[in-house]
Order: C-alpha cells, then structure tokens, then sequence
C-alpha cells in the first residue's frame, strides 16, 4: 500500500518486495516500470501489445465479471484475504483513476457510460511511456502472436518445444482464478470457514 500513498522511497521499496522474485507482471508493477528499472537496473522489460478492440474488449468484459459476481463480492466483504484485497484495489483505483470505491458492492461498471475512447488513449499513453522511460536494450515490445521466438532470444534462453500457451482465450479470469490462483482458493476456503463458523453459532443454543 506504501507505493500508491507516497509515503515511502519506490526504489527502495520495490528492492525489498522483489529481491527473491524472478519476474513481476500486473498491478502493481506496470505503474512503476521507472522505479522498478532503477531498483533492478539489469531487469529486462517485455512490452505486451495488442489490437486497441481485443485489449478493450477483454478489459471491459473482465470488468463486467468481477462486478457481476455476488459470491466474490462476499469474498471481499467478510475473509480476511478478501478484506485485504479490496483494501489494495481502493488503493490502486485512487492512485491510478482518481476515484475511491466505498465497498465492494458499489463495484459498478456501467458499460454504457464508460468512455472507451478515453479508455484506449491512456492505454496507449502508457505503452508510450514504457517506450520512452525503459532502456532500449533492456526492453522488448512484444506480441502474442509471435511466439517463443523472440521471448526466448531477448531473455537468452532455450526455446521450449512445448507449443506457446494459449490460454483464456475469451475465458473468465475470475472463474480461472478461483479454480488456479492460490490467493483466490485460500479466499474461497476462508470464505467456507466463515460460513461453517455461522452455522455453529446458529446452533449453539439449540445445542446448548
């Protein structure tokens, strides 16, 4: 949270979250690509690009997910890894957007309302400013459709002989995520614990 309120040195910062990390991908390391080539000054950044529609497409419809999930908003509201999380979203949608969300269940994302356009010109704003504040040797401007190839050349390693992964392709990260990503399984478990935890003090008197 220090790094979207200001009150700590990045550099230093990121040396410390990231020294046993390999690579970092997302929030919130896509907000601080010059603070993260000074602390790492040998790091190599990879660029990804896509078709403007495809990336907007894909942006707008993961939104809708998120917003449209009661069982994940419950998720944010009562475990404690669901507390947390929210709490780094408020953070990272203050700093990045300008606005606070007061609670998970005013996540809304009128599709209608939203101004794509917009949306898309700080989309290229930011490639441009990737561009421009990352060396030129250590970065790579990269594109799905490319393949191994030019990855494995630009980080100076084999090339695999699996097949390029190809996946959640138009799928649902939320539901992806749930099924794969440790965080939001401990989530879902936090979450079963809660709610057994209910159950036993609903029956305690009639126990008792």
């Amino acid at each position: 949270m220090q790094i979207f309120a200001g009150t700590a040195n990045n550099v230093e910062l990121f040396q410390q979250m990231y020294k046993t990390i390999d690579a970092v991908t997302d929030t919130p390391s896509y907000f601080f690509v010059e603070d993260l080539c000074k602390a790492f000054p040998n790091a190599k950044v990879i660029l990804t690009q896509r078709d403007e529609k495809v990336w907007w497409d894909s942006f707008l419809r993961q939104s809708m997910e998120w917003q449209d999930s009661r069982v994940f908003k419950i998720i944010l509201t009562i475990t404690p890894i669901g507390r947390r999380f929210f709490r780094y979203l408020q953070a990272y949608r203050s700093y990045y957007y300008g606005f606070n969300i007061p609670s998970p269940w005013s996540m809304v994302v009128d599709p209608a309302s939203v101004e794509s356009e917009r949306v898309k010109q700080d989309y290229r704003e930011h490639n441009a400013k990737v561009i421009k504040r990352t060396p030129k040797d250590k970065l790579l401007i990269f594109k799905l459709e490319n393949g191994w190839g030019p990855l494995c050349e630009f980080l100076g390693v084999e090339k695999p002989t699996t097949l390029f992964p190809h996946k959640n392709v138009r799928g649902k990260m939320l539901k992806n995520a749930f099924r794969e990503h440790p965080v939001a399984i401990r989530m879902q478990k936090e979450l079963m614990a809660v709610f057994i935890f209910a159950i036993i003090l609903l029956l305690i008197p009639f126990i008792f």
